[in-house]
């Protein structure tokens, strides 16, 4: 199975993590604030008190503190991703899905469309050719082919850009 990029889902996750991540980082604050009030209640007194004062500023609030940034790290570090997927791969419909199976099924079917055209327009000359000494006509113009390439190049593409911004992330 290849690749499978769902901007969508990615979309929804990111939005989800920056709602969880106010209301955490907003837990967070009152933690901190409930940590700073037992410091300032100065009610610990003698080495026990000194030891829990030194335990709150030296761990607790650290932890805090840590949680809280790699909350707001994580979010950055999903934009980033998000924009160097669609500056790498040109996609920016938020909805986009990119499946490679979908992709090269695709292009195996425009593939085997050239040799069907092509046999379609043999039959279809040898035809005005029989009936050319009583009517001339002329095989009808068509960019078919043209697009068929054009098609096929953008599957290709899309499945090279794809795969160059996996490499990246690596």
């Amino acid at each position: 199975m290849g690749f499978h990029v769902d901007l969508k889902e990615f979309n929804e996750v990111l939005a989800k993590l920056q709602k969880d991540t106010s209301k955490t980082n907003n837990q967070l604050e009152q933690a901190q604030r409930a940590l700073n009030g037992i410091i300032q209640a100065d009610a610990m007194q003698g080495a026990t008190g000194n030891a829990i004062v030194n335990d709150i500023n030296n761990n607790q609030s650290a932890v805090v503190t840590g949680l809280k940034v790699t909350n707001e790290f994580l979010i950055a570090e999903m934009l980033t991703t998000l924009k160097e997927f669609q500056s790498t791969t040109g996609e920016s419909d938020e909805n986009a899905v990119i499946l490679e199976d979908a992709l090269l099924q695709t292009q195996n079917k425009l593939s085997n469309l050239q040799p069907k055209k092509h046999e379609m327009d043999s039959r279809i000359s040898n035809i005005y050719n029989s009936v050319n000494d009583l009517i001339s006509l002329s095989m009808p113009r068509s960019q078919f082919d043209e697009k068929l390439v054009a098609a096929s190049k953008e599957l290709e593409d899309t499945i090279q850009k794809v795969q160059q911004f996996e490499s990246k992330k690596a």
